[in-house]
């Protein structure tokens, strides 16, 4: 059977370097364009006096504050995180013809985490997040593998829609929304020709459907949390996903250090159970991964 031989502390895969940077500057551009909109929203409340104080996370009776936006409980227009932190990761994989079972099971760091979120208008909001996963390497005592690296990393970029009614729960006040994702993935995948066996990297692509949950508290903490179910809908020649059954969910808490940045912290984790097929011989997949990461964000 193959397993984990050591952890690795380099990243792998796609080049996460490119992404982040082309993740920074969207965040940067969108949120200078969306400055230089006029703000639509009528009758908001314009005190008599500019506050000095700092905008607090608090609930309905946000409109009364300064840095209120959109509809008076959001959090920020634009924000950028960034964060590290461990995960624990599952790469497990029954091959159809001539390779041993993979049973891989990997608590690795770090891992790196950038986060972009912010509001388009009242019903409208977006989420993109970039993440990096790090693995070890696959050692067998039967087989000599190439390349045995493990590593996952995957783009998630998100749309939310409001739902029409707040709601408040033991004495927490909910902002519940509808969230529509497309993810891509770089996973691996033990796959083998004629006489080596190597460790490669399988590219997919998902759609996920799901709720998102602000929740304020009376006090400066601020949570949410995330529920999907995705979809596969492409991926790349090494193999044929079939179908799968995918779901993923994070539950986060901010804590604001002044009125630009703030600070949370985020358990997030996902879980893929695919099929898939190589020259018409069906096999098993399944990836975990459940990540504790902690960030500092900037309000731009």
């Amino acid at each position: 059977m193959l397993t984990s031989k050591r952890p690795l502390s380099s990243l792998n895969g796609m080049p996460i370097n490119i992404l982040v940077l082309l993740f920074c500057i969207f965040s940067f551009v969108l949120a200078r364009a969306q400055q230089a909109v006029p703000s639509k929203v009528q009758n908001a409340p314009v005190p008599a006096k500019p506050s000095k104080k700092p905008a607090k996370f608090l609930g309905a009776d946000a409109t009364t504050k300064a840095n209120s936006i959109v509809k008076n409980d959001e959090f920020c227009r634009h924000c950028l995180s960034f964060g590290t932190g461990l995960n624990y990761f599952v790469f497990q994989q029954r091959p159809p013809v001539n390779v041993e079972p993979v049973d891989y099971r990997n608590l690795g760091y770090p891992n790196i985490h950038l986060r972009s979120e912010g509001v388009l208008n009242p019903q409208w909001g977006y989420l993109a997040e970039i993440q990096s996963v790090p693995g070890g390497s696959l050692n067998s005592s039967s087989l000599k593998l190439e390349n045995p690296t493990v590593a996952w990393n995957f783009l998630d970029l998100n749309a939310k829609l409001r739902m029409n009614k707040n709601f408040h729960a033991f004495g927490l006040h909910c902002i519940p929304s509808y969230i529509f994702s497309l993810q891509a993935h770089s996973v691996p995948f033990v796959s083998a020709s004629t006489s080596t066996y190597e460790v490669s990297q399988l590219t997919m692509e998902t759609v996920g459907v799901g709720f998102y949950m602000d929740i304020l508290s009376q006090g400066p903490f601020r949570y949410f949390w995330t529920n999907r179910i995705q979809f596969p809908i492409a991926h790349s020649s090494v193999a044929d996903v079939k179908y799968g059954f995918s779901f993923d969910g994070t539950i986060g808490a901010i804590y604001p250090i002044n009125s630009k940045y703030y600070t949370n912290l985020v358990w997030s984790g996902q879980y893929h159970r695919l099929s898939y097929s190589i020259n018409q011989d069906s096999g098993t997949y399944t990836l975990v991964n459940s990540s504790l990461l902690l960030s500092v964000g900037y309000i731009l």
